[in-house]
């Protein structure tokens, strides 16, 4: 397993995260010679920045 380290965002910058990720396509990254395993991790860092905006929105962001 790969090391994980913290990175610090706040509300604003998550939901941007969001919008990029929303508008980058599969087909974008694989056009853009991203591997199967590279669109894996960014499917992971999706879900992580979501997650994270998730749980401020419940917090009172």
């Amino acid at each position: 397993m790969e090391n994980e380290t913290a990175v610090f965002l706040n509300y604003s910058e998550l939901t941007q995260l969001n919008r990029i990720f929303n508008i980058i396509s599969e087909d974008t990254l694989r056009a853009n010679l991203f591997t199967t395993a590279d669109i894996d991790d960014m499917y992971s860092v999706l879900e992580k920045v979501r997650e994270a905006k998730e749980e401020l929105e419940l917090e009172g962001a």
